[in-house]
């Protein structure tokens, strides 16, 4: 299978997501990076069906340092990725997701964000959680973007 291009929110499904305890902890990610975005990846049971209409269960978040130190824009940081990918793997869990935080935007993907998720995500599996941090009181929402097989 090919890489997904994405370019625009037109085919975005927002999915329920289970994130157990971790609301409290995303929104405070969020905040310690102000006025920059957060990112990190979000790690789950390695037995997901993600065709379901389930909620995907979210056990645990890792953050990854921002190489963009931008406001508008974030960059996972291949070396610090890579390490928490493989710890996710020696615990036999999957990261099921790429997190990033809007400090000034809504909790939906840009459309650099969209296009920027095919180096993370080339077949398009993962879950992109956006936390907002706009307005009064923080957003957290998940997107997909389907595949063919969806």
């Amino acid at each position: 299978m090919w890489p997904v291009s994405r370019t625009d929110n037109d085919d975005l499904v927002e999915v329920p997501l289970d994130l157990h305890d971790l609301l409290g902890q995303l929104v405070g990610m969020a905040r310690a990076a102000l006025p920059h975005e957060v990112c990190g990846l979000l790690v789950g049971p390695a037995a997901i069906d993600w065709h379901s209409s389930e909620p995907i269960v979210v056990s645990g978040v890792e953050r990854v340092r921002n190489a963009a130190e931008s406001p508008t824009r974030f960059v996972l940081d291949p070396e610090p990725m890579l390490a928490v990918e493989r710890t996710v793997d020696e615990a036999g869990l999957v990261v099921v997701g790429v997190m990033h935080s809007h400090p000034t935007r809504e909790a939906r993907p840009s459309t650099s964000d969209l296009a920027d998720a095919a180096m993370y995500d080339p077949l398009a599996f993962y879950v992109q959680v956006i936390i907002s941090m706009q307005g009064f009181a923080p957003t957290i929402r998940a997107w997909r973007y389907p595949t063919k097989g969806d």
